[in-house]
């Protein structure tokens, strides 16, 4: 219900989703997502602005190690 709140418009499908995961971090990740692309919609920032900002965001390198 928080999500409904926090992020109106949301739909009741994808907040399923989201609750239906068992990973903490994972729906952390998501809800983090959600929280930025909000503000960057408050920030008259597009739909297809947002979607092609995180296309377009190279991925963190992962540490190295190993064998």
């Amino acid at each position: 219900m928080t999500l409904k709140l926090k992020f109106p418009g949301i739909s009741d499908d994808l907040i399923e989703k989201i609750m239906a995961d068992d990973n903490p971090q994972r729906i952390k990740e998501v809800i983090g997502t959600l929280e930025e692309s909000m503000t960057m919609l408050e920030k008259g920032m597009s739909p297809d602005q947002i979607i092609s900002a995180f296309k377009n965001t190279p991925r963190t390198k992962n540490s190295a190690g190993g064998l």
